[in-house]
């Protein structure tokens, strides 16, 4: 672990405590529509047609330039998994470390949930411009109304649902500290259980990761917690290029007494 890391470790647990006990803010974020991308190649200009096309969305309408480029990379990524799985429409559906949820109108176009429940353990946390992630999830799920935004830890949530997002978990110490958080939050054989505990039996949880490490980490908790994995691919960027590979991986919920713990 380098120095900085070794800072991140002594002072996040500090400034964690002080903005969730502050919760200083500005209020009523507002974000300037990117209207179209500049510097688009012909294939990704295709690409990106394709996906409006097919899920009637248009982010460069709605967000920045950042946001508008993000979400279609997300977009891209669960499109090509639709070809391994297409979501049951009209379910309750949890998103696990949401951050300031500015992909939940992805979420939206892919899944078309009944309800969708986002939970951020660090909402808290202040950008730049002086807003919080809170803040800027109350401006990116404006027109969604059947979205909802928790802030607290999910380990301490029972929120029943018939299926589950996870995008990136922190499963490792590295990128946990990068992101400010107490090394005390990095608990994945727990929070693998607390999905199980929280999904119905025969639910599904879908979930990206980054490196081999962290998805052998990820998938040995989360076939001890009872999880078996139905399909694994490797995502292939259409869009923008990615410095780490991504695995998606579908699980679904067995019965209790279908898992053999400790085995």
């Amino acid at each position: 672990m380098g120095p900085n890391l070794w800072l991140h470790r002594i002072l996040n647990p500090l400034f964690f405590k002080l903005r969730n006990a502050l919760r200083i803010s500005r209020h009523n974020y507002r974000e300037t529509p990117s209207k179209n991308l500049p510097s688009l190649s012909p294939a990704q200009k295709k690409r990106i047609t394709t996906l409006q096309e097919k899920y009637r969305i248009d982010f460069a309408s709605r967000f920045n330039e950042t946001n508008t480029r993000d979400n279609y990379t997300l977009l891209d990524l669960l499109d090509q998994f639709s070809a391994h799985w297409v979501p049951t429409p009209n379910q309750v559906v949890v998103d696990v470390g949401s951050k300031n949820f500015v992909y939940a109108e992805v979420l939206e176009a892919f899944l078309h949930p009944k309800q969708l429940t986002g939970v951020e353990i660090d909402a808290y946390q202040l950008y730049q411009d002086g807003h919080t992630r809170a803040s800027y999830a109350q401006f990116y799920l404006r027109d969604l109304p059947h979205f909802r935004y928790l802030t607290g830890d999910y380990l301490q949530q029972k929120l029943p649902c018939d299926g589950i997002t996870m995008l990136y978990p922190f499963v490792t110490a590295e990128p946990l500290l990068r992101w400010q958080l107490p090394l005390a939050c990095l608990q994945p054989a727990q929070l693998f259980a607390q999905v199980f505990a929280n999904t119905a039996t025969g639910g599904w949880m879908l979930m990206t990761n980054h490196w081999s490490e962290e998805w052998d980490i990820a998938t040995r908790e989360a076939s001890a917690a009872g999880w078996k994995l139905q399909k694994m691919i490797r995502y292939e960027p259409a869009l923008e290029p990615q410095e780490e590979p991504a695995w998606v991986s579908l699980w679904r919920s067995v019965a209790p007494t279908a898992v053999q713990r400790g085995s």
